[in-house]
């Protein structure tokens, strides 16, 4: 009996089973291996979950694809023009929609936060400026930090700040007034009586603190002293409201 007729439905099959396997690895890799413009318009997109690029890779995309336009030019060949252009038009629809895309990065600490949010305030109030998004949309992209400030606050109300460390102390302010967009950070400056009482005493409700007292003596520039002396004030009478 002939074996082959029954090994070779097996071998295809395997062999199907295999190119499967190795399919999107493959696919992936082709895709890395397009020129800079083919690759760009394939991956780039307003959506979070794809990759951002920036100006200069835009830039350097669309001059590889303008040397491309004009070898195809030359050759006469339509279908490598047509596919050029349509990578080109994605391109600069990619470009705008890359104004209106945030992505927010891993934030592990606070300086992280402070860093990651004040580059988002800075241009998302540009790119309301320039009319590509509203302001309801910034404060939608803006719930994205409340979490990470909220914990960075709570983390630094929970020890007492060293009022002679100045970068500290500078630290603290800046961390503080990023946070204080959320409007989760309370102030007790105005509160009298058994409320104030309350507030600074109760051991469940997260607040500033100094480890020492203070005069608020400060050495230095006098603007930048008065800075300092009356945003550590404002900062050491708040709470965290949960």
């Amino acid at each position: 009996m002939d074996p082959m007729p029954l090994i070779r439905p097996a071998l295809r099959l395997l062999v199907v089973m295999l190119a499967l396997a190795v399919l999107p690895a493959g696919a992936e890799d082709l895709t890395d291996k397009q020129p800079s413009y083919t690759r760009i318009a394939a991956k780039c997109g307003e959506d979070a979950s794809r990759p951002s690029f920036a100006a200069s890779d835009y830039a350097a995309a669309l001059v590889d694809a303008a040397r491309a336009l004009r070898s195809a030019t030359k050759e006469g060949s339509r279908a490598r023009i047509s596919a050029i252009n349509q990578s080109v038009a994605r391109l600069k629809e990619c470009m705008v929609e890359e104004e209106r895309k945030f992505v927010i990065p891993s934030i592990n600490n606070c300086a992280d936060f402070v860093i990651a949010y004040r580059d988002f305030a800075t241009r998302s109030e540009l790119a309301i400026v320039k009319g590509k998004i509203t302001a309801k949309e910034r404060a939608r992209l803006r719930e994205g930090f409340r979490k990470p400030a909220m914990d960075c606050v709570r983390h630094i109300m929970s020890k007492c700040i060293d009022p002679t460390n100045t970068r500290t102390l500078d630290f603290v302010i800046m961390v503080m007034q990023a946070a204080a967009d959320f409007r989760f950070i309370r102030s007790y400056r105005d509160e009298t009586g058994l409320s104030r009482f309350l507030i600074e005493n109760d051991p469940t409700i997260p607040r500033m603190s100094f480890c020492t007292d203070t005069d608020y003596a400060c050495r230095g520039d006098p603007a930048m002293c008065a800075w300092r002396i009356d945003a550590a004030k404002n900062i050491m009478q708040t709470y965290l409201d949960e």
